[in-house]
């Protein structure tokens, strides 16, 4: 199983990304963490922060080449954690998560940590990123 929280969550990225096969996106919460913004990018990481929430999707079923499609995706700033997310109905379940590495630096206004919001990825980022994976491109940064 699989949690996406930003452009993944999007079923017309998700399947330019990954390919067929991973069945459908359930809705899912990831506790404890909060969606940010990565300093100089478009894209998001979790970050653990008690208190908060991120509203994601998972995947349960992820082949193998799919995986390794979205590792690919993801680049060299994130690593795979397994994490628990809450599931539609209130079970609990592992998932994997990608998860930028330490190094990686996240975007601050005035001393905290920006918000990455999906609604504004959708209205000013997501037509681009599609058109740039149609083409055979990547991510982008």
């Amino acid at each position: 199983m699989l949690f996406a929280y930003g452009s993944l969550i999007d079923d017309r990225v998700w399947s330019l990304v990954a390919g067929p096969g991973a069945g459908p996106a359930a809705p899912a919460v990831l506790e404890g963490f909060r969606r940010v913004c990565v300093a100089g990018a478009w894209f998001p990481t979790v970050a653990a922060a008690p208190g908060h929430r991120v509203a994601g999707v998972v995947r349960r079923a992820v082949p193998a080449a799919a995986l390794r499609r979205l590792v690919a995706f993801e680049g060299a700033e994130y690593e795979i954690r397994e994490l628990a997310v809450t599931l539609d109905g209130g079970a609990t379940a592992a998932a994997r998560v990608f998860v930028t590495r330490p190094a990686v630096r996240l975007a601050k206004r005035g001393g905290d940590w920006v918000d990455w919001s999906y609604d504004d990825w959708c209205r000013r980022g997501r037509g681009e990123l599609i058109r740039r994976l149609s083409r055979g491109g990547g991510r982008g940064d």
